[in-house]
């Protein structure tokens, strides 16, 4: 090849010089508290994708309520996903779709380093081109100015020939990113060029990233593709990834996430778990109250991910502080979460939004709902469309804990939501929330005590058996509380066969007992937790009680002993946050289980 081929050939020696700047700019990236950069690939989890956007698929609200599974916390059946290199290598132009920090630009600029490396199989290899939505818009330039700019930062000054030589023998990969992030203003406008682009070069390959909620079908061309929340092996992978240097650590992190079905849910959007690993790296563990991770999280959504990237949004409610937002949030879930409401129709949480918002004089009334519905949405990923046109909290965690945020301050209702709610399972989690966060939590407790007392006074028979059972007691002095042998003692008279399925439920309440107690005392190494593998009779021996056969009980009866002991078990787990408690009342629990109230 003579000096003058050399010359002209653009796409060796020129692209070669623009990729080596290009993974120099990319290759690092830098989210919320992270004390320094760190290589992008280095990070990088494998990002699959649905290809049946949720937000657009029709579904009904029965068929979404029958399919929700409060227990494992999941709001659908799982979804068939396939991993995003694959549908670059399939499909020319399409919309990556995802809820805030579901990891679309760090996929996008992994996707402009990887498509200079031959080891990632990608089928057509073209030379990307990344460009950052916001900051052409803001720029003024038109579109293929601006792209000529990022070569000349990339170390190819006057490019324009290059550039054009590419583009018209289909060689670029053009990776838009973060059309939400365009001012309404700038939108139209960058729409268009788009458009034209696409359309004047459209033998080239092109990906625009976007919110889910903010996208409005601008490219009817492009296909949509919505990236999936990480799976179990991509979470464990991530956190492996994140304490390389530290595995031990890592592995902590892993197992206090795993056990909690909670923190697992968050764990599934790779910006939250980036902050459970930035508190988990920081404190070697998480936050005794789970609800300061839970404020930490919604602050992150509602203000610092897009002030961290420096995004001013245009928006309905800007005039509403973080403090408003979270009093409106923590309405709407309260008024849903006690009607068991999960899921709910556009116009019913567009209605809810507007019922808060005619309560401010200083909005303007003529902001309407689905206006606020869809920058909370878009915006924040408070809210998520689970179907065309309904929607619901993103996490369950999410609507938990502003319904806890709802009751926190307001005593007066807190006796009336024990006795609804406090043998409902499904509020375990928010009675927890709530004692923790409460500033004094007595008045939780002593409600939850008195509902206890009102259900035994309620039930003659519940009465009298746990009458005719503590009177098995011996008068005699051990060293195990009476509480504890109350506990023992209603266990044995329950273990035999056909009462097998409330063993555990006893067996977990003594648990409780022993680590309430080691809260006002260190007693807790002198007590040994019930053995299920001990017969009543051993157990009778151990904890100086009359050992008996007990005679066959009602379903009925069975019924409310079990519902007691669960009321039980959710006092003591209460009781057992990092709640602020008085000793007396603290004191009382411990000394009320199982005890009928004229026996004090």
């Amino acid at each position: 090849m003579d000096t003058r081929q050399k010359e002209k050939d653009f796409f060796g020696l020129q692209a070669k010089k623009y990729a080596s700047k290009l993974i120099e700019n990319y290759n690092f990236i830098r989210v919320l508290g992270m004390s320094e950069p760190v290589p992008l690939t280095s990070l990088y989890i494998r990002v699959d994708v649905l290809e049946e956007v949720t937000a657009f698929k029709r579904a009904d609200l029965k068929d979404l309520e029958s399919k929700f599974d409060f227990v494992h916390r999941s709001f659908g059946k799982k979804r068939e996903t396939k991993e995003a290199i694959e549908v670059v290598n399939d499909i020319q132009k399409f919309i990556l779709l995802g809820k805030p920090g579901a990891g679309k630009t760090t996929f996008l600029k992994y996707l402009a380093i990887a498509s200079l490396n031959e080891e990632v199989k990608i089928k057509d290899r073209k030379l990307p081109v990344f460009v950052s939505l916001k900051e052409y818009s803001e720029k003024g330039m038109d579109l293929m100015t601006f792209i000529a700019h990022q070569f000349d930062i990339c170390g190819l000054p006057e490019a324009d020939s290059f550039i054009e030589q590419l583009l018209s023998n289909g060689k670029c990969l053009l990776l838009l990113d973060g059309l939400d992030e365009v001012s309404e203003s700038n939108l139209d406008r960058v729409i268009g060029e788009i458009k034209d682009v696409t359309k004047k070069y459209s033998n080239n390959q092109f990906i625009v990233s976007c919110r889910v909620a903010a996208y409005n079908h601008y490219f009817p061309q492009f296909s949509d593709i919505e990236v999936a929340d990480f799976n179990d092996e991509q979470i464990e992978r991530f956190i492996n990834r994140w304490f390389k240097k530290d595995k031990e650590t890592g592995q902590e992190c892993l197992k206090q996430i795993k056990d909690s079905k909670p923190l697992k849910e968050m764990a599934q959007v790779p910006l939250l778990l980036t902050l459970l690993c930035i508190e988990f790296d920081e404190n070697y563990g998480f936050p005794p109250s789970r609800s300061e991770l839970y404020e930490s999280a919604i602050n992150t959504l509602l203000k610092k991910w897009d002030s961290s990237r420096r995004i001013k949004r245009d928006t309905a409610y800007k005039e509403l502080s973080v403090k408003r937002k979270v009093s409106m949030l923590s309405e709407i879930a309260y008024n849903n979460f006690k009607g068991n409401k999960y899921f709910f129709k556009e116009r019913d949480l567009c209605s809810q939004i507007e019922k808060y918002i005619e309560k401010l004089n200083f909005i303007d009334s003529d902001v309407i709902g689905i206006d606020i519905l869809n920058e909370i949405t878009s915006q924040h990923a408070i809210f998520v469309p689970r179907a065309k046109r309904i929607y619901s909290f993103a996490h369950l965690s999410f609507q938990e804990y502003f319904t806890a945020i709802y009751i926190v301050n307001r005593n007066e209702i807190v006796s009336e939501i024990v006795r609804r709610f406090s043998l409902k399972d499904n509020w375990r989690e928010v009675f927890l929330l709530l004692t923790e966060m409460s500033e004094n939590a007595d008045n939780i407790i002593l409600s939850l005590i008195k509902r206890s007392f009102d259900m035994i006074n309620k039930s003659s028979d519940l009465r009298l058996f746990i009458k005719e059972t503590n009177s098995y007691l011996f008068d005699v002095k051990v060293k195990y509380t009476e509480s504890i042998r109350r506990v023992a003692c209603v266990y044995s008279t329950l273990v035999k066969r056909r009462f097998n399925s409330l063993s555990y439920k006893i067996s977990k309440i003594s648990k409780n007992i022993f680590m309430g107690y080691n809260k006002i005392s260190n007693l807790y190494s002198r007590y040994e937790i019930i053995n299920l593998s001990l017969s009543p009779r051993e157990l009778s021996y151990i904890f100086k009680f009359k050992y008996t056969s007990y005679k066959a009980l009602p379903p009925r009866l069975i019924k409310e002993i079990t519902d007691l002991l669960n009321l039980y078990i959710l006092t003591l787990d209460c009781l057992n946050t990092k709640c602020v408690v008085s000793p007396e009342v603290r004191e009382r629990v411990l000394n009320s289980i199982l005890l009928v109230e004229d026996d004090k």
